[in-house]
């Protein structure tokens, strides 16, 4: 079973960039316990900051952008037929993990 991390950005008020990221789980771990564990870590709502996590931040590379540029997180799906592009979802958690509490809420 692939698991899909999807997440935007927003700016310029209303124009938002979408990703998802294909994982693997090597270890079938439950859906509801990997939701649980992004969102548990998750701040200012459902925001993180990609870089922090290690996926691809979507900020626009040609103008000025917040740091930390936080992201949204909208779900993880489990998805047949997709063929995993980023590793194993367990990696992912633990690299959460570990990076809990860098960003404080302002």
């Amino acid at each position: 079973m692939i698991i899909l991390f999807c997440y935007l950005y927003r700016y310029s008020a209303h124009f938002k960039e979408y990703h998802e990221i294909a994982f693997s789980n090597v270890h079938q771990l439950p859906l509801a316990v990997i939701e649980q564990l992004i969102t548990m870590h998750l701040t200012r709502g459902r925001c993180f900051v990609p870089d922090d996590w290690q996926l691809p931040n979507l900020v626009f590379t040609g103008g000025p952008h917040p740091q930390p540029a936080y992201h949204e997180f909208i779900q993880v799906r489990a998805q047949s037929g997709h063929t995993a592009t980023a590793g194993d979802i367990a990696v992912l958690l633990h690299t959460i993990q570990l990076h809990a509490g860098i960003h404080s809420v302002q």
